[in-house]
């Protein structure tokens, strides 16, 4: 998948996905979908690989090499300093009472 390219594949005159021959073996792999559409007499074939930047992501988070890390703690992992201020008001006093 992160070595593929558009050049690696030809399409047939029936519409069929295949490798070229300077292609890895391999290539197949990288290819997520195939579509052949006919209208009339006009064949059109589309494909689309997969994404080659999440299968970075993927291949880097699995080695080890990139880890989402959420900190909820200070530098140096000490508790984050709060202070908390309550201040209670009296209500008014009311005019009938």
């Amino acid at each position: 998948v992160l070595r593929s390219n558009v050049d690696h594949y030809r399409v047939s005159k029936t519409g069929e996905l295949t490798l070229a021959e300077d292609a890895p073996e391999d290539a197949m792999r990288a290819v997520a979908s195939v579509k052949t559409t006919v209208q009339g007499t006009k064949r059109t074939t589309e494909f689309r690989l997969w994404d080659k930047n999440a299968a970075i992501e993927k291949a880097m988070k699995h080695a080890g090499l990139l880890t989402e890390r959420h900190e909820h703690s200070g530098p140096g992992g000490v508790p984050i300093a709060c202070a908390v201020t309550v201040t209670f008001v009296r209500p008014p006093e009311r005019a009938d009472g």
